[in-house]
């Protein structure tokens, strides 16, 4: 129920906004931009406000609910080729350099990745019941991305939350009123998961694997080095050698030569 009222908010918005490449340009400057705003605003509305004027003073006309579905879709996508690629070439969305350039260094739950509702995909079910069961719910709306489907991450997150408990427990606290359910979940002890890597930190990662490749191959370079100055030596000195002995038989053929010379004379 709570996500049909929320996909019709959103399918009251009208129809999803054409982003042409130019656009998409602008709005990821802009973005950088305000993104001081977006991590220190407690809610964000007025900043993609400001950013939807900002575009249209470039005469792009988009709306600030439009703004902000963009903003969340490069998101996501942005998270999605962070978690598959890392290395730079591999990677053929044109928007992700640009954009890691100032998120990559960001945790992965900083406000100004996470979607101001309680659907976004960072939003856990305890939050979600919670606002519902306060009277809070008609602040948030669920997310649709442009082709009007819920977005995949937040139903993982919800699945994924749901895994965490005992299949009875689950069961039952559907079947409880809805104040004793959110207390019987919370105090279902979670199963600890490893928090993944950010894109800044799987960055730094592969910097000191390269770091340490290099320094590998410095060491390499620097052992031949010595072996070839070792080998360089020892041949100069066998050609010393070679030259005294060269020499010691010239002195010793140009005497005798001189001798014959002085007997054939007398």
């Amino acid at each position: 129920e709570a996500r049909q009222k929320c996909a019709s908010r959103n399918a009251a918005r009208g129809p999803r906004a054409h982003w042409p490449e130019r656009e998409i340009w602008a709005l990821v400057r802009l973005w950088e931009d305000h993104l001081p705003d977006l991590r220190g605003a407690r809610r964000n509305g007025p900043v993609y406000e400001a950013i939807a004027r900002a575009l249209a003073e470039q005469g792009i006309v988009k709306t600030k609910e439009q703004v902000h579905s963009k903003i969340e879709n490069l998101t996501t996508e942005y998270r999605r080729w962070s978690r598959k690629h890392t290395g730079q070439g591999a990677i053929p969305w044109i928007f992700y350099f640009e954009i890691n350039r100032f998120l990559g260094s960001l945790p992965v739950n900083d406000r100004s990745l996470v979607e101001e509702s309680v659907c976004n995909p960072l939003s856990t079910v305890e939050k979600i019941i919670t606002a519902m069961e306060m009277g809070s719910g008609d602040d948030y709306s669920f997310h649709l991305d442009e082709e009007g489907s819920l977005s995949a991450a937040a139903e993982a997150h919800a699945a994924d939350f749901e895994s965490t408990m005992p299949q009875g427990v689950v069961g039952s606290s559907q079947q409880l009123p809805p104040a004793v359910a959110i207390a019987t979940t919370q105090q279902q002890p979670k199963r600890k998961r490893k928090r993944p890597l950010t894109a800044g930190e799987e960055n730094q990662l592969a910097m000191i694997g390269e770091q340490r490749l290099l320094r590998q191959g410095l060491e390499d370079y620097r052992r031949q080095e010595l072996v070839l100055r070792e080998r360089q030596v020892k041949a100069e000195e066998e050609l010393v050698d070679v030259m005294k002995e060269y020499l010691k038989k010239s002195k010793m053929w140009k005497s005798q030569f001189v001798l014959l010379l002085c007997t054939c004379y007398h």
